[in-house]
């Protein structure tokens, strides 16, 4: 499980890496491909590869930057 506080370095990684500008998209990219892989994967199995991308989401979702970033995508 992931757990975000003031003084994390997850919570630094979302609000200033250099890269921050891409890391909605790439999520959400990695999020979809997970579906669309064309192999013959249980859905057990898709949805406990994206378990661990669920809370940082929810999280992200919190954050205007990332959410203006959902919304564009």
């Amino acid at each position: 499980m992931f757990f975000f506080c003031s003084s994390c370095f997850g919570e630094t990684i979302f609000k200033e890496h250099p890269l921050i500008e891409q890391l909605t998209r790439v999520l959400l990219d990695v999020f979809v491909s997970i579906e669309l892989t064309g192999q013959a994967v249980a859905f057990e199995q898709k949805f406990n590869y994206r378990r661990p991308m669920y809370e940082i989401l929810e999280y992200i979702w919190k954050l205007d930057k990332h959410r203006t970033q959902v919304k564009v995508s």
